[in-house]
Formats: structure tokens, C-alpha cells, sequence
């Protein structure tokens, strides 16, 4: 069996940690403007309509956290031929969910700019449904243990077709 692990400990308190800093990069503009206005960032007018877009991007960021699963750990079990996710899900909190090898594809989306073959994320589909997502953003894995869990992974499931 091999583990593969986050590098954050995704629950409530790291979702709303992540919905704080993006509100914050949203709203620097206005506050720019609010505590040094000579500076004339945004003009009355685009500066009320920026807070509403702002306040709709938070409300909406904040929604999309607490409905999205966030992956904690991956565990490869080649005994019973499975892949074990444990993920913090927000109504439900960490859970724990297996899958066969034989029910699941994979599919490993690499960056290609500039010759840097590290994969981004990786998706998991059972039949055409995606089920899962990992990735650094959203789960917090580091380069190096996504592209060693992408070359266990297509060893060992079926590819997606295209």
C-alpha cells in the first residue's frame, strides 16, 4: 500500500482560510482607493460597481469551497486492487471512500509550457463521470507527489479514451 498525502490538512478552517486570502486579492483595489484616494485608483462610479462584483465573486468562491470535496490523502492498495480517497467533505466532514481499479480511469493533465512535463492535476472518472479532482490548488499536493501518484496510477488503471 502506498500513501500519498496533501500537503495542507483540508477542513472547514483551511476552506475558509483560502475563501479570505481570495476576497482579499478581489477587494485590494477598493482598498487602495479607500485609504489613499489620492491615488485615484477607481473613479465613484467603477468603484461601486467593483465592490458589487467583488462581493459577488466572494459569495460565489465561498459557495463553490464548501460544495467542492477536497482531497487529503490517496492511498494505492494493490492487495485488493483499489484506491482509497480520504477527502474533507463540509456537510459531512473527512470521509473516506474506495474505488476498484477496474471501475476507475485516470486521466493526467501535464503542463507543457516551457518543456516542464509536471502534471497539474489529475482527474479520476468511473465509466464518463468524473468523481474526483486533485490538484495543488484546490488540495494542496506538492509537483513531486502528483507526477509520482500520475505514474502509479497509469500503471495500474485504464486510460482514458478520448
Amino acid at each position: 500500500m502506498e500513501t500519498y498525502k496533501s500537503e495542507r490538512f483540508n477542513d472547514r478552517a483551511s476552506l475558509f482560510k483560502k475563501w479570505v486570502l481570495m476576497t482579499l486579492i478581489v477587494f485590494i483595489p477598493v482598498l487602495v482607493d479607500l485609504y489613499f484616494p489620492q491615488i485615484g485608483l477607481l473613479s465613484p462610479v467603477i468603484r461601486g460597481e467593483w465592490i458589487l462584483a467583488a462581493a459577488l465573486f466572494s459569495v460565489t468562491e465561498l459557495i463553490d469551497l464548501f460544495q467542492r470535496d477536497t482531497i487529503n490523502e490517496v492511498t494505492i492498495d494493490t492487495l485488493n486492487n483499489q484506491v482509497i480517497f480520504k477527502y474533507y467533505d463540509a456537510n459531512e466532514g473527512q470521509v473516506s471512500m474506495a474505488v476498484a481499479f477496474a471501475n476507475l480511469q485516470v486521466k493526467c493533465n501535464r503542463l507543457i509550457w516551457f518543456r516542464n512535463p509536471n502534471v497539474t492535476s489529475i482527474y479520476f472518472f468511473s465509466g464518463k463521470n468524473k468523481m474526483y479532482e486533485i490538484s495543488k490548488w484546490k488540495d494542496g499536493f506538492s509537483t513531486t507527489t502528483l507526477n509520482n501518484l500520475s505514474g502509479v496510477l497509469e500503471s495500474l488503471t485504464r486510460p482514458l479514451s478520448k
